[in-house]
């Protein structure tokens, strides 16, 4: 009767291990989650940085006076390509933050 009662507690014991196994993992996978977030985060910081840089680069080029008409078109063209990198880091920022949101919600941290 001893032995059999032991062997139960052994197999309870087994099942606590397997469980505290899967908490560790679920913990694990729940770090990882954070540490994606907080990597998507400073990457949307970084992003906005570049923003105001982009937006200080094309308020410097308009307020240039251009002496011809070479350096007027090459200015606009400067401020054409400055613009659309501003709309592509927009859009990137934009798919980051909707990333974000879905991460912090699937770690109960919006709604």
């Amino acid at each position: 009767m001893q032995k059999f009662l032991y062997q139960r507690v052994c197999l309870k014991e087994r099942r606590c291990v397997m469980s505290t196994f899967s908490t560790n993992q679920a913990d694990r996978k729940q770090q990882a989650t954070e540490q994606t977030l907080q990597c998507i985060q400073g990457s949307i910081v970084l992003q906005y940085a570049w923003v105001s840089d982009l937006v200080n680069e094309i308020k410097w080029l308009r307020k240039q006076e251009p002496s011809t008409a070479v350096e007027f078109s090459e200015q606009q063209m400067a401020i054409a390509f400055k613009e659309r990198q501003l709309n592509e880091i927009q859009s990137a920022i934009n798919r980051l933050e909707k990333s974000a949101h879905d991460i912090a919600r699937s770690l109960g941290l919006a709604s």
